[in-house]
């Protein structure tokens, strides 16, 4: 069982724990006045967004090596293609940092962060695949399941584990989480420069 969920773990686990991290320290930073007093040296509202984004991705990519690591002692499986896998963590928790950002720019207190991402999160649990194939899904689910980047993720990394994918079969994933990244960092980055204005 843990060979077959176990490398579809990793990928949750380091896109919530993304959330999460991102969420909360970055609406910390909001109330402590922290970016008001960066703002105040004419640092442009895409600096400070890319800032904490390299900041965060640079947590992100620690927890995802050790989530990685760790999968190790459980399934070895995922050493056919390790690199590969490595990257597409990478990818949907940078992804998710991005839009943990966007998430905490709406939010006033960290109690209303923790309550939202699981809403953005647990419906991405049971509709990616992870759990359950996608095509028992009922079909109403379907389109849905395909606009989560869990799925490309989960996608992605059972092509690497069972079918021993290369890059060129995982493409259209790898471009899809890029995309997936692209678009929380533009999210963040325009929904601070509003509140900033």
């Amino acid at each position: 069982m843990i060979d077959f969920i176990g490398p579809s773990v990793m990928g949750f686990i380091s896109m919530f724990f993304a959330l999460i991290i991102s969420g909360i320290f970055f609406l910390r930073e909001r109330h402590f006045g922290t970016i008001e007093r960066v703002l105040s040296t004419m640092t442009r509202p895409s600096e400070i967004i890319m800032g904490y984004l390299i900041a965060f991705i640079i947590v992100a990519v620690i927890q995802s090596s050790l989530v990685v690591l760790t999968m190790l002692f459980f399934s070895t499986n995922i050493l056919k293609n390790l690199i590969l896998i490595y990257i597409m963590v990478l990818l949907l928790a940078m992804g998710s940092v991005s839009i943990g950002i966007f998430i905490s720019s709406y939010m006033r207190t960290e109690l209303q962060v923790i309550q939202m991402i699981p809403i953005y999160i647990i419906p991405q649990l049971f509709l990616s695949g992870m759990i359950f194939p996608l095509r028992l899904l009922p079909e109403i689910f379907v389109p849905i399941a395909y606009v989560l980047p869990l799925t490309y993720y989960v996608s992605a990394v059972k092509k690497l584990v069972f079918m021993s994918a290369t890059f060129l079969d995982i493409q259209l994933e790898f471009t899809i989480l890029t995309a997936y990244f692209m678009l929380g960092l533009l999210l963040s980055i325009g929904k601070f420069r509003k509140t900033v204005e």
